[in-house]
């Protein structure tokens, strides 16, 4: 076990070496002209090599939902959407798509915020036929005040049901709120809302989901500016589980944009923005874990007290598990001047592994990440467009094809969701699956070249494979997926 725990230490040593290097872009497409109003503000990737962006588009007097689907090889477009979500309207104002996501049959789900006829704006959610952009059924959600009501952020389950995530005017006050649909008909299951401890305004940015746990992650106002504001909700009924505060204060409405993302064990990462009076507007990320308790919490400020704004809006975990966080940095005013930004966190210790920044783009406000290790940004260029970006797989070490081999060790294939086939070049006495942490998960001591272990029972993650005999420790890393 010593040796072994040696031969650990030293891969995993070498692996972050490897992993701090930083990715290239492979392609960065624009979409609109400098005469025109579009943004961008959260993406999705499918398994048939589609990408998803979507946001808003204006055309005078009113803005519409905006889909692209592009082809993730290449960059170009697939087929695109705008989405009028209420023509009868007679003043047919805004309608701002701001989350979405994609499962596993081909199906978009994207949730926003409609204008309303005789309401102020409802949350409206769409399911397309991802292949070609129909739209299967729509949904509207008016809360109880017959007020102001966006959804924000949206995420699926395994069982068929779609996680909304939002706000909602109850009547005193606007606060975080959750809907639960039916994909298959969109029936709604359930709708909750959360009222600010601080007896204010709350508003939910980001939403996201670990086995039966819903989490909610934006900003609560204290009187006089916000606080990031984090709820763990029973996926079932929806009811709370715990909430945790932020204490830090953001003084401008501008820069309200949070995210929070969940990894398998179910930890939830979250981002948003702060100012302490001192500097511009800096980016705040915290690591709590199941009990809400913090594991790491990270700022970032570049240079440090600057009167520049640095924020962050967009989180996403890569095949390695590690933190991508996308956002702006050194802008000179409110949405002018800055570089989009992209930072790889460790999402053990919350080091930061590197930092990347694109001088052709202001802002990234979504990002996401596919098993391969491809990562993708969207976002505004230097005008009111849409810029998406997809950067290679530099530093995600042995993800770049569909079989590995490591001194005499090959296995296939990786990522593995069920079977996963080992062969060695020597007899082996012993092969064994640790998890990132060093635990022991699986162990088969046949004496053997060849072995075929059924992994689907571990949760998604990071392991690696050792296979000894007398004279010889090999390890292999590889990535479990659903």
């Amino acid at each position: 076990m010593k040796i072994i725990t040696v031969f650990l230490i030293l891969f995993m040593s070498l692996l972050n070496n490897l992993n701090s290097q930083t990715p290239n872009p492979i392609w960065a497409v624009t979409y609109g002209s400098t005469s025109e109003f579009n943004q961008t503000l959260c993406c999705a990737v499918d398994q048939s090599g589609g990408l998803y962006v979507v946001g808003y588009t204006q055309y005078y007097p009113h803005g519409d939902y905006l889909v692209i689907k592009y082809n993730t090889a290449t960059g170009n477009i697939i087929w695109q959407r705008t989405f009028n979500g209420n023509s009868s309207d007679p003043n047919n104002n805004n309608d701002i798509a701001m989350g979405c996501a994609v499962d596993n049959s081909g199906n978009l789900y994207i949730t926003g915020l409609s204008s309303g006829t005789t309401s102020n704006n409802d949350i409206l959610t769409i399911k397309f036929n991802a292949a070609n952009g129909d739209t299967i059924w729509t949904r509207r959600y008016n809360g109880a005040a017959n007020g102001s009501d966006a959804g924000t952020g949206c995420v699926l389950d395994g069982s068929g049901n779609l996680y909304i995530g939002g706000l909602s005017d109850g009547g005193n006050f606007i606060d975080f709120c959750l809907l639960k649909y039916n994909t298959t008909d969109g029936s709604l299951i359930w709708a909750r809302r959360y009222p600010s401890p601080l007896g204010n305004k709350g508003e939910a940015y980001g939403c996201s989901l670990s086995g039966s746990s819903v989490f909610l992650n934006g900003y609560i106002y204290n009187g006089t500016s916000y606080n990031l504001y984090t709820v763990k909700c029973d996926a079932d009924n929806g009811d709370t589980v715990w909430t945790r505060i932020n204490h830090e204060d953001l003084d401008s409405l501008l820069y309200i944009h949070s995210d929070c993302i969940a990894d398998n064990s179910g930890d939830i990462y979250i981002t948003g923005n702060c100012s302490n009076g001192v500097s511009g507007i800096y980016s705040r990320t915290i690591k709590y874990d199941a009990s809400g308790n913090i594991v790491w919490t990270k700022k970032f400020e570049q240079p440090l007290n600057n009167t520049l704004n640095d924020f962050t809006g967009g989180l996403a975990l890569d095949p390695m598990g590690n933190l991508l966080v996308t956002g702006s940095t050194r802008e000179t005013g409110a949405f002018s001047g800055g570089e989009l930004l992209l930072i790889r966190y460790n999402s053990l210790t919350g080091d930061t592994i590197w930092t990347k920044s694109y001088g052709g783009g202001q802002q990234g406000l979504g990002c996401t990440t596919e098993p391969a290790g491809f990562i993708y940004v969207t976002g505004r260029p230097d005008y009111w467009g849409v810029l998406t970006i997809k950067y290679d797989n530099t530093g995600m070490v042995g993800i770049t094809g569909n079989t590995h081999e490591t001194g005499g060790l090959q296995i296939y294939p990786d990522p593995a969701t069920q079977l996963l086939n080992i062969t060695s070049s020597f007899l082996s006495e012993n092969v064994a699956i640790y998890n990132i942490q060093g635990i022991l998960c699986m162990e088969d001591k046949t004496l053997s070249m060849h072995y075929a272990m059924d992994i689907e029972p571990l949760p998604d993650g990071i392991y690696f494979i050792v296979m000894k005999s007398d004279t010889k420790t090999v390890c292999k890393k590889f990535v479990k997926t659903s």
